[in-house]
C-alpha cells in the first residue's frame, strides 16, 4: 500500500534527513536479522535506469570476516602512500583510519553492483551509432546511490547509525572481491557500516538551498 500524499508530513521526512550522519565508532550490539532485512527491502525500492537494479547486497557481522576487510583496506591504503613523496607522506598516512575503521562495527554492508547493457549501449553496439560522449555519467552508478541513500535512510528510521565507506573499493577492489567471493560481472562498489550509535551527531554542514537551486520559469 503506498502512502497518503495528502498527510504525508514533509517535516518528518526533511528531520529523517537532516538527522542522518556518519557514524565512525561503533557499539558492540548485534544487529537482529529482521533489522537486516527490513533495510534492505527499504533498499531495493529505489528507482534505476530501466529498472535494471544494478544491485545486490551482502550483510556481514562475522568479526573474522570484517576484520579481514578492514585490514585488507588499511595495508592497500599503507602501500600507496609508502609510494608517495616523502613530503607528503604524512599528510596522506593520516587519512589511513577512514580505509579500516569499520573494523569494530557489528555488521557491515556490502553493496555490489554491474555494469548494465542498457538500451542506449546496444543500439550502439548492434547499429553502429556513436553516441555522444558524456562525462560525470554513469547509468548504474546512479541508481546505487539510490539505492545506498535508501538503505542509509532506513537504517537512521530504526535507530541505527551508518556510515558510507568508499576508501575500500577505491584502493582495493579487486581484493576486496577476491576476499569476498564476488564474481564478474559483480563488483564491490560500496560498504556500509551499521550500529547503534556510541553518541547523537549531527549531519555535516550542507550548502544553502539558494547556493544549489536555480528555477527557471
Amino acid at each position: 500500500m503506498c502512502y497518503n500524499r495528502n498527510t504525508m508530513n514533509i517535516g518528518e521526512l526533511k528531520s529523517l534527513l537532516i538527522c542522518r550522519a556518519s557514524h565512525r565508532k561503533y557499539l558492540g550490539d548485534p544487529v537482529p536479522r529482521e533489522d537486516i532485512v527490513e533495510m534492505a527491502d527499504a533498499a531495493r525500492h529505489a528507482p534505476s535506469g530501466h529498472n535494471l537494479q544494478p544491485w545486490k547486497l551482502i550483510a556481514i557481522s562475522n568479526r573474522d570476516l570484517i576484520r579481514r576487510m578492514a585490514e585488507l583496506s588499511t595495508n592497500e591504503y599503507a602501500g600507496l602512500v609508502e609510494q608517495l613523496p616523502d613530503e607528503v607522506r604524512d599528510e596522506y598516512g593520516k587519512f589511513g583510519f577512514y580505509a579500516g575503521h569499520f573494523v569494530s562495527a557489528p555488521l557491515v554492508f556490502v553493496v555490489l553492483s554491474r555494469k548494465s547493457e542498457i538500451d542506449s549501449v546496444k543500439i550502439e553496439n548492434l547499429y553502429g551509432v556513436k553516441l555522444p560522449a558524456t562525462r560525470c555519467f554513469d547509468l548504474d552508478s546512479l541508481g546505487v546511490g539510490a539505492f545506498i541513500q535508501n538503505l542509509l535512510l532506513a537504517a537512521e528510521a530504526l535507530g541505527y547509525g551508518t556510515c558510507w565507506v568508499a576508501a575500500p573499493v577505491m584502493y582495493a577492489q579487486a581484493k576486496m572481491d577476491e576476499l569476498l567471493g564476488v564474481e564478474e560481472p559483480w563488483h564491490t562498489m560500496s560498504l556500509v557500516s551499521v550500529t547503534r550509535p556510541v553518541r547523537e551527531r549531527k549531519g555535516a554542514p550542507k550548502k544553502n538551498v539558494d547556493d544549489i537551486l536555480t528555477i527557471v520559469s
